[in-house]
């Protein structure tokens, strides 16, 4: 669930009103080890889609604070994102070929099956700086051709902030490509399983589309034969930055309709634990970018 909130410290009045929505989060995760990118989410692996959307369905009622009004094309706001999912589990790899190169392939191929591992040089330094901390020698020497690393998250995201942007005004209604930037604080409530796999598939389903031949929405990832290595969990605040993207609205005394409003708030983690430090020297890093879109809106002024 994510809450998006306008500007508090509105002048005449705190809540602007009801908003009926039909929109979709999604949360993209990333695990580094210092530089080097572990795993990721993707867009068309282990998701949800709702009307065609990658993402969950929204709640369909928020709270709308106003915004404030610099001038007839200028404004600033607060913003305040809220996500609290279950547990993300089997999250890709990151592999040596970009992953639209990878089902492009499959989809030519027509292939059912393929096998994700990180990239050939990371797994060299995964064998060298950080499976030794929980492998022997001989295990690792012994290692399935195409092992993986994986992880599963279970996470509580918030970003609170203050933002400022401008919109193209067209009379007295009608807003087009309102677009907001912003800074605040973000706070990351992590749970966190990173997982060795004997290997990664992805199941490759399709579907006929006017007669063609294309990719499902989403794909099937699992971690075979997985063997917990690590387990986590912590609560960091940090900096977020935070970014807001309206196509059109119209904008009256009683009421806003929008099409395709888009909030996103990226929270980059500055945790550090030595249970995740390599024998090298680096440490993990965990990324969320909250992303919600509200694909058709209305509120109701009061």
């Amino acid at each position: 669930m994510i809450f998006s909130a306008s500007d508090i410290q509105a002048k005449e009045k705190t809540i602007d009103g009801i908003k009926i929505r039909w929109g979709v989060t999604w949360n993209q995760d990333q695990f580094d080890l210092g530089e080097h990118n572990i795993t990721s989410t993707h867009a068309t692996i282990n998701q949800e889609t709702s009307g065609g959307f990658v993402g969950s369905t929204k709640f369909p009622i928020a709270v709308i604070f106003p915004e404030t009004l610099m001038s007839s094309w200028l404004f600033r706001q607060a913003y305040f994102d809220f996500t609290d999912t279950p547990q993300t589990k089997d999250i890709p790899p990151v592999p040596d070929v970009e992953m639209y190169q990878l089902l492009d392939l499959a989809l030519k191929s027509n292939s059912d099956l393929i096998y994700l591992t990180q990239k050939s040089a990371i797994r060299d330094y995964l064998k060298e700086n950080f499976l030794t901390k929980y492998l022997s020698s001989s295990q690792i020497s012994t290692l399935p051709t195409n092992w993986a690393i994986s992880n599963n998250i279970k996470r509580r995201a918030a970003a609170f902030g203050y933002m400022w942007g401008f919109f193209v005004p067209i009379g007295e209604m009608h807003r087009f490509l309102k677009f907001g930037i912003g800074l605040g604080i973000g706070i990351l409530d992590n749970k966190i399983n990173i997982n060795l796999c004997d290997s990664y598939t992805l199941s490759i389903k399709y579907k006929m589309v006017d007669e063609e031949k294309q990719l499902e929405d989403t794909l099937e990832g699992k971690c075979n034969n997985s063997y917990n290595l690590e387990s986590v969990s912590y609560t960091d605040t940090v900096l977020s930055i935070g970014t807001h993207i309206t196509l059109w609205e119209r904008v009256s005394k009683d009421s806003i309709w929008s099409i395709f409003a888009m909030d996103l708030a990226t929270i980059t983690s500055l945790y550090r634990d030595d249970k995740l430090k390599t024998v090298d020297g680096k440490y993990a890093n965990f990324n969320t970018t909250i992303t919600a879109t509200d694909i058709l809106s209305y509120t109701y002024r009061f």
